[in-house]
């Protein structure tokens, strides 16, 4: 690999052997905002979207809302690069998946259901799909692990079982390639 362009913080490298393809330049999901949706302040839960800066210290500010109040959803349920999700939720144990923009202000959009309703689940995500895993449902602790997709919108497809019933617990892996 050569560096072709010697940019800061955005350098380019290119393959000049056998092999094919460039480098793609890492990036950390989030950049200059973090998000958090849903909750419950005391007493009550609210459908608030929070928008907090990574590059000033100062308060968040709501910038949208949830299309239902809920707390202890899969939250991030995952991030596209352009779009939050959050999916679930423990108030009338709801499967709704939202979908919010983390680019401009304005209220999520519901564009799906989890295979089951259930809140406390866990979210994650990969490039390309958002996971909401466990959790509790109406009566009992679920082993579910659901995919959604962040190129179209939909119901999540349950993809397998966890070991064992849990919820909010989720993470990803960060896997480098060269």
């Amino acid at each position: 690999y050569a560096c072709t362009d010697a940019t800061a913080g955005a350098n380019v490298w290119t393959n000049v052997g056998d092999g094919t393809g460039d480098i793609v330049p890492f990036a950390y999901g989030g950049e200059t905002y973090g998000f958090t949706a849903g909750g419950s302040p005391h007493p009550g839960v609210n459908n608030v979207i929070d928008k907090n800066s990574f590059t000033s210290d100062i308060n968040a500010t709501d910038v949208g809302n949830l299309t239902t109040s809920r707390r202890s959803s899969s939250n991030p349920g995952g991030s596209s690069g352009t779009y939050g999700y959050s999916g679930g939720g423990s108030d009338s144990t709801q499967d709704t998946i939202d979908k919010f923009s983390t680019t401009s202000d304005g209220d999520a959009t519901d564009v799906g259901n989890l295979t089951a309703a259930r809140g406390d689940c866990s979210g994650s995500n990969s490039e390309t799909h958002g996971y909401a895993c466990g959790g509790w449902g109406v009566s009992a602790q679920e082993n579910i692990i659901d995919k959604y997709s962040f190129s179209s919108d939909g119901n999540a497809t349950d993809v397998g079982d966890q070991t064992v019933g849990r919820g909010l617990c989720g993470q990803s892996s960060l896997v480098f390639q060269m």
